[in-house]
């Protein structure tokens, strides 16, 4: 039996920790088989989206 599989897709996601907006309106498709690299600056969100995910 072969595997399912499905890509990862989040729209409009927000998240803030009190006033500090890290991810606002966040939209993104990451297809099945791919491989995506998040890259930017401490604090911008990555991490936090990681662990939304």
């Amino acid at each position: 039996m072969g595997a399912i599989v499905m890509d990862i897709v989040v729209k409009n996601v927000c998240k803030s920790f009190g006033d500090k907006k890290v991810l606002e309106n966040f939209n993104a498709c990451f297809s099945a088989g791919s491989r995506t690299c998040m890259l930017g600056p401490s604090g911008c969100g990555k991490t936090t989206l990681a662990h939304i995910l």
